[in-house]
């Protein structure tokens, strides 16, 4: 959340609020600032949320955001980079390339 602030010294919870779960309890500083670094709670549903602030003075700061939902792939990624399979398909095309070469220059007549 961002700084912001209230009494000075004041007890302030951080709430989940969507299904309410208490994040963090702290205080304030001396000048009433304070500061506060949550996660969210494990299995909060994909979509928008709310975590609230509240304290004795009575204000209550929201900082509203957003649970991505999971990432859905539905087109295969392409090939890329080095298989070992490369430097074999390529040697196995220039025997078969030689050796058509060698037959050919033997049916040649001379």
């Amino acid at each position: 959340m961002s700084r912001l602030t209230g009494r000075p010294n004041e007890p302030l919870t951080a709430t989940f609020n969507s299904t309410p779960v208490v994040l963090a309890v702290f205080d304030a500083d001396a000048t009433g600032s304070y500061s506060v670094t949550t996660h969210v709670p494990a299995g909060a549903a994909p979509g928008g949320h709310t975590i609230v602030v509240a304290g004795e003075s009575g204000r209550s700061p929201s900082t509203p955001f957003t649970v991505p939902g999971p990432i859905a792939v539905s087109t295969p990624l392409s090939r890329t980079g080095f298989s070992a399979r490369d430097p074999i398909t390529l040697a196995g095309l220039l025997l078969m390339l030689g050796a058509s070469a060698l037959l050919w220059a033997r049916r040649r007549p001379s």
